[in-house]
């Protein structure tokens, strides 16, 4: 019977009609199948493709006569209601509906939860006066016991102001709970089964944190709070043994008692300076991922305490406690692939930051491990960067707001794909041996205001304001890769004025509130654009294909044309895009 099945099937695939109707079908799915926002009944009704439809946002009041339930295609599994002055009564949640996302005007909704099918809820809570559902249909939402459906695998609470007790949430299926906003937790009250927990981020009177506070299954646990206050840990203080990833802000770190064995991510910044206590029980740790705030790397004979197995490494900073020492050989672990040296925007940057401890980066010294792909020196940077010392597979290459010193010949990586400039002001001639290394500079185009072959790749400067005219990019021939995605004004593009007639480009990325047309006819050689949220126009020219005499066809030049990419959410582009394009759609 198998062998049958499997015959018809590959028959049926060969089919090249079936084959086009059902990659048709997964075409449109693949585009409609996202978040999707309306603001009227009518429009959900009279939407095209609405049976491929999975997320919805309702931005308008629903009542019970409107029988919504009715009306909602079963292949809907989410709905949110994002706007605070709408109703959204239902007169029951349909049992296809999966994940719901509500504010606290929603009360007639609240009281149908438990009898629900839901996996996945969210509630956003306001100032309003509080309340027990229970006991009323005016201010808040409190969760009580038996209140939540037996099926809810993730919830989260935005601006909760009511204490989580005891039996409150004693859902066993709960995996991840997310409280956004000052909220008391009771021990045992969280249940067993959670896995998954965040606390912040407007927290100005952390929780006691006690044994037994936290279920033992817990493997993802974020505290966070204001920058004024910090969670305290108690001495000798254990957190789950199940944790892999762990993201507090403290007022000490040196009295964790023991760092859990599976952990592999840890995102920790600390008010007191010693964070080497930390580092040595981390050290023997097969810690992937690490983000603390700290001024030493080292012991007292001079070795790294950095975890061997580490990936990613960003150094935070806190007022004077950052790091700012020289690196030399062996600092850094050698499977790092991400760098950052982060700065809080608060504190002068040429003070605070990491600047090598005030030395240049010179090739004897072998500091950046040949793993590293990314590396962002922060805002306090300022010191050379020698030939050699920069590793070969750097992909990203970030020089912060005061960065000012010569790019030398050969110091950049020739497979390096973005080399960004945060100083407005830089001004020296940027020397690359790829001309295809993408450069993230506000004056770089300066460089080839005379030199119409030598500009392959070019992005616009988030901080240009003028005309694109003044770009003079108009002339530039062998000009492949055009990114607009940092240029905020609509302007209408003029071939012959800010693009040759006849030009190159293979990839053009554009951003809102970019809404004018895009003709291929004039892109010829584009094979991917790439539109983000902005909102374009895609047209191109037809031309008549001749089956035989009596049989003429027009058809579409797509020219190069392989790829669009766009936001999953950037529903207005998609909804006036021809459909002759969805074949080229990719979501992000």
């Amino acid at each position: 019977m198998d062998h049958h099945n499997d015959t018809l099937f590959f028959k049926l695939w060969k089919n090249k009609y079936i084959n086009r109707i059902i990659f048709n079908h997964l075409k449109l799915f693949n585009i409609f199948y996202q978040w999707r926002q309306f603001s009227s009944l009518q429009s959900l009704i009279e939407f095209k493709y609405k049976y491929y439809l999975n997320e919805i946002d309702i931005n308008f009041s629903v009542d019970h006569q409107d029988c919504l339930e009715s009306i909602l295609p079963t292949n809907i599994t989410k709905i949110s209601n994002t706007d605070y002055s709408s109703n959204f009564n239902l007169k029951s949640i349909p049992p296809f509906i999966e994940s719901l996302y509500i504010t606290q005007n929603d009360i007639p909704i609240f009281k149908l939860l438990n009898k629900s099918s839901i996996k996945y809820l969210t509630i956003v809570y306001s100032s309003k006066k509080k309340t027990s559902y229970l006991n009323g249909n005016e201010g808040l939402i409190e969760i009580v016991k038996d209140s939540l459906p037996d099926t809810l695998i993730e919830l989260t609470l935005i601006r909760y102001p009511f204490k989580i007790k005891k039996d409150t949430i004693n859902n066993t299926s709960l995996k991840k709970l997310v409280v956004d906003g000052y909220c008391e937790v009771e021990l045992q009250s969280l249940p067993e089964s959670l896995e998954n927990l965040k606390l912040g981020d407007d927290q100005s009177n952390p929780i006691k944190l006690e044994p037994d506070l936290f279920p033992n299954n817990l493997k993802e646990l974020s505290l966070y709070c204001n920058p004024y206050v910090r969670y305290v840990i108690p001495d000798n203080f254990e957190f789950p043994d199940q944790l892999v990833r762990l993201e507090i802000t403290c007022d000490d770190s040196s009295t964790i008692a023991a760092i859990p064995p599976n952990l592999q991510s840890i995102e920790i910044e600390s008010k007191k300076l010693n964070q080497s206590m930390l580092l040595t029980k981390l050290k023997s740790r097969n810690i992937k991922s690490l983000t603390l705030n700290t001024r030493e790397i080292l012991d007292i004979n001079g070795k790294s305490i950095l975890p061997n197995s580490l990936e990613y490494l960003n150094f935070k900073y806190m007022g004077s406690l950052n790091y700012n020492q020289q690196l030399l050989l062996n600092h850094l672990p050698p499977t790092l692939k991400h760098l950052c040296f982060d700065l809080n925007s608060n504190f002068t940057t040429s003070t605070y930051g990491f600047n090598n401890g005030g030395y240049p980066l010179i090739k004897n010294e072998m500091v950046f491990p040949s793993s590293l792909t990314y590396i962002n020196f922060g805002d306090s940077f300022n010191t050379s960067i020698g030939v050699g010392v920069l590793p070969s597979g750097l992909k990203r290459l970030i020089l912060g707001e005061i960065f000012n010193k010569e790019i030398i010949q050969d110091s950049i990586p020739y497979n390096l794909e973005l080399l960004k400039i945060r100083n407005r002001y830089y001004d020296k001639t940027i020397k690359l041996n790829n001309p295809y290394t993408l450069v993230d500079s506000s004056k770089y185009y300066r460089q080839f205001e005379k030199d119409t072959e030598g500009l392959r790749t070019f992005k616009v400067p988030s901080d240009y304001t003028r005309s694109l005219e003044l770009l003079f990019l108009s002339n530039k021939v062998n000009l492949e890769y055009l990114d607009m995605s940092s240029f905020v004004y609509n302007e209408t593009f003029v071939p012959g004025r800010d693009i040759p007639l006849n030009n190159n480009i293979k990839t053009l990325a554009l951003c809102y509130p970019f809404s004018d047309t895009i003709d291929l006819e004039v892109f010829q050689n584009l094979e991917h654009l790439i539109i983000n949220d902005a909102q374009a126009k895609i047209v191109t020219s037809t031309y008549d294909q001749y089956h035989n005499e009596n049989n003429k066809k027009q058809d579409y030049n797509f020219y190069k044309l392989k790829k669009i990419t766009t936001l999953s959410t950037n529903s207005i582009f998609l909804d006036q895009l021809d459909e002759i394009f969805y074949q080229f759609i990719k979501l992000i």
